[in-house]
């Protein structure tokens, strides 16, 4: 089976168990640390690897992860039972992504010349969340050198380049015609 398809059913049922536990906040403050800890290099080479048996991959979890609440816990367990650890970045990535959609809070990543101040991305997050219609949008700010002035925003697959770069291309264009 696909490893998209096992993903969101991972996560959508980490979800069901979630809201019937009134736990959703709580696993959306552990997913993301769970999600780095799985990303790590060596750490993905332990659990990708044969290197270890189910059982102290298992154990390595009970041992590492003591304040991870238990249902979140369970299911990193379930997964190491079916051989399915590479999925568990992308399933915290999921549930995240289901509960913000839940909740009308979109993402967007935000690319400018230098880091915006927390005033400045307060100011780019609610007219966002204006336009993507969402209650709150979370911004991360990547800084390009490159991009001279302006801002580009990404909203999912949705592009708006305000950038000086853009600007001055859009001009170029304009005397060629």
């Amino acid at each position: 089976m696909n490893n998209t398809i096992l993903t969101k059913r991972y996560a959508r049922g980490l979800l069901l168990l979630a809201e019937e536990k009134k736990i959703t906040n709580q696993l959306m403050a552990e997913l993301p640390v769970v999600k780095e800890i799985f990303q790590d290099e060596k750490v993905y080479e332990t659990f990708a690897g044969q290197a270890f048996s189910a059982q102290k991959k298992k154990e390595l979890i009970e041992k590492s992860l003591p304040n991870v609440s238990t249902e979140l816990k369970n299911m990193l367990l379930l997964l190491v039972d079916r051989g399915r650890e590479a999925i568990i970045p992308d399933m915290c990535d999921y549930f995240i992504m289901q509960v913000n959609e839940m909740n009308s809070i979109g993402r967007a990543t935000v690319t400018t010349a230098t880091p915006l101040s927390s005033q400045e991305i307060e100011k780019v997050s609610a007219t966002f969340a204006r336009v993507a219609e969402k209650k709150e949008m979370q911004i991360t700010n990547n800084v390009d050198p490159s991009v001279v002035g302006g801002i580009k925003v990404q909203i999912g697959n949705t592009i708006y380049d305000g950038t000086l770069n853009s600007r001055l291309a859009r001009l170029e264009r304009h005397l060629k015609n």
